[in-house]
């Protein structure tokens, strides 16, 4: 197999391999033609070969191709919190909660310098495990457009707001900012903006109800937790009378385009007016555990609620391994009573075509003509064999350490398990210095 990036002006078949296309399309030996940017042709070896005969040809025998899976929901720059959370969850004091007694005086030492590089460490793991696209909400949200950026990602990124609470001042003054920001964008297009609201319960309706009309306004995907613990809630109807999702519902903030991320004190009532609004369920399994429960996906399920999946942060899911978050959320709706037919494919959309829609890359997501080729190739061993159905073994046997290329818009992002547009030591040094000054602001118990 040569190692040789494609020449942009020529078309490069990938012969010989296994093709998940988009979920509900699963194919036996079959070939790629990437030209530039964007999948030319998709068909069997034979056929390429005959409709390209001069095209640069690589056998891929062995190799699983499937779309570049998107993590819905993380706050990459969070990996400095890594392992501790597990420690930490039985000290916080039952009237609060993690996030308040754990996070916060921690994140009150975070300065704009530090955001990119203590990003590298969960975007290159998510890359290593077959993410192309990450939709991160957190402080200081142009970090993680630079880190992505440095590395070859897509990303998503929303800069945290809230009025009422939280460790940093984030309430008007910055909204402001943040507005100028998005309509004089910075990145290209690879970087998108996403309007990140924290909670109902550190949201005024005020504060609310206008950034959620900024995004209905210029079409922008809005990003917030929603209904995350049972402390959310006690405290949205004390305030406000109604759930967390009553509430975010007055403030038009429930729509198509609007991620409600966790719902785990959410009722029947609230699903229904969610299922209704067109809104989108995140759900990130690991986290939640760790945090307060496990979701009730047989809920999110029959309410016939669209869903995709992330990682959250590393102080909990201390990978960004979203594979493992479908195979996890599959045992949840089975453990809860739930079966249904199709739900790898539903799973697979949850971490493809879905959440790429939501974040505004419409043609990417798939394995089909005219798609971007964000494209993860897999390589099988003794571990995932035999096999019957590629999706089961992608979510049941295929771990991250098969993944061994990914390419992004055509471009070769990790090659034989290595990044390609950065040294990876150049990252690991600008992290380990960031590290360094956190434990020094902050003492926590960094090694």
């Amino acid at each position: 197999m040569s190692n040789t990036p494609h020449n942009n002006h020529d078309v490069q078949i990938f012969e010989n391999l296994l093709l998940i296309k988009d979920g509900y399309d699963q194919c036996g030996e079959s070939a790629l033609a990437i030209k530039g940017d964007k999948i030319f042709a998709v068909g069997t070896t034979d056929e390429l070969r005959h409709r390209f005969p001069t095209a640069l040809r690589q056998n891929y025998q062995g190799y699983l191709a499937m779309p570049g899976l998107v993590n819905a929901h993380s706050h990459a720059t969070m990996s400095f919190f890594r392992g501790l959370g597990h420690d930490h969850t039985s000290e916080v004091a039952s009237d609060k909660s993690m996030i308040e007694d754990f996070f916060f005086p921690a994140e009150k030492k975070l300065t704009a310098e530090l955001t990119a590089p203590l990003a590298y460490s969960y975007l290159v793991d998510g890359l290593k495990s077959g993410v192309t696209c990450f939709a991160d909400a957190y402080f200081f949200a142009d970090g993680v457009g630079k880190a992505a950026e440095k590395i070859g990602l897509k990303a998503a990124i929303g800069e945290h707001h809230a009025d009422l609470g939280g460790p940093l001042p984030a309430g008007k003054d910055l909204w402001e900012k943040t507005k100028k920001m998005i309509e004089s964008w910075p990145f290209s297009d690879d970087i998108k903006p996403v309007v990140y609201a924290h909670a109902a319960d550190t949201m005024s309706k005020d504060f609310l109800t206008e950034l959620a009309h900024f995004a209905r306004s210029y079409d922008l995907p809005f990003h917030m937790h929603l209904s995350q613990t049972k402390g959310e809630r006690d405290r949205v109807k004390q305030r406000e009378g109604v759930s967390p999702v009553e509430f975010a519902e007055s403030c038009r903030a429930l729509h198509p385009r609007s991620l409600l991320v966790h719902l785990l004190s959410a009722d029947s009532n609230d699903y229904k007016i969610i299922a209704d609004s067109g809104a989108i369920a995140g759900l990130t399994p690991t986290s939640e555990i760790i945090y307060e429960s496990a979701p009730s996906v047989r809920d999110i399920w029959d309410a016939n609620i669209p869903f995709v999946l992330g990682t959250d942060c590393a102080a909990s899911c201390d990978g960004a391994n979203v594979l493992a978050e479908g195979k996890l959320l599959a045992l949840l709706l089975a453990i809860q009573g739930r079966r249904p037919s199709g739900l790898l494919q539903k799973i697979f959309e949850s971490l493809t075509s879905i959440p790429n829609q939501l974040f505004g890359f419409p043609m990417t997501g798939k394995i089909s003509e005219g798609y971007q080729a964000d494209i993860v190739f897999l390589k099988e061993d003794i571990s995932v064999v035999p096999r019957s159905d590629l999706l089961v073994n992608l979510f049941y046997s295929f771990q991250s350490r098969h993944v061994k290329h990914v390419m992004i818009n055509g471009n070769w992002v990790l090659r034989d398990g290595e990044l390609v547009q950065v040294a990876e030591q150049e990252l690991l040094a600008e992290y380990q210095a960031a590290l360094k000054e956190v434990k020094k602001r902050t003492g926590l118990p960094i090694l």
